[in-house]
């Protein structure tokens, strides 16, 4: 590496290291040519640049102008709203951050569980419903256009008896229906 970049004599190497310092010097050579295009190339670029910075400097060596107390002390959201435009970079990047961590923290965290709530309900007791096997009693029965009569016939099996109404219409017309 000596020999490549001058500083060591190339005639104390052997063939084999003077043809590597070589070519080391000529992969040297082409990379600072590169860079020298390069540089070149963005010059246009960097001069409107080095243009701004300067003018930047004549105006920070400027004498600055007398300031001039306000008339009036501007009101509380006006001062807010110039609080926020000076620092909008950084509520944005805490808004952004507040986001960031809030979608991390519903991907990442625990998955929802059902919670199961079991409540104790006072319930009125119910008493249960027995069928009685006794046929019903009717009193009285009012029949527009027929008469009826009410009669109870006995069941064989002891499940109880069973009330029969039979209704018969005064006029029987024989060809009604047909």
């Amino acid at each position: 590496m000596l020999a490549a970049d001058g500083e060591a004599p190339a005639t104390d190497l052997g063939p084999e290291a003077r043809q590597t310092a070589a070519s080391v010097r000529e992969l040297g050579e082409l990379v600072r040519g590169s860079l020298e295009l390069s540089a070149d190339d963005a010059e246009p670029r960097l001069a409107g640049l080095w243009d701004l910075i300067e003018r930047r400097l004549d105006v920070a060596e400027a004498p600055a102008a007398p300031v001039v107390a306000p008339a009036a002390r501007p009101s509380v959201g006006a001062r807010i709203w110039s609080w926020l435009a000076g620092h909008r970079s950084h509520v944005a990047t805490g808004l952004l951050s507040a986001g960031a961590v809030a979608g991390l923290s519903m991907a990442l965290g625990p998955a929802p569980t059902e919670k199961v709530v079991v409540k104790t309900v006072a319930v009125p007791a119910v008493q249960p419903t027995v069928m009685t096997g006794s046929p019903p009693s009717v009193e009285s029965m009012e029949l527009i256009g027929g008469s009826g009569t009410v009669f109870t016939i006995g069941d064989d099996d002891g499940d109880g008896d069973a009330a029969v109404i039979w209704v018969e219409p005064d006029e029987v017309d024989l060809t009604e229906g047909i």
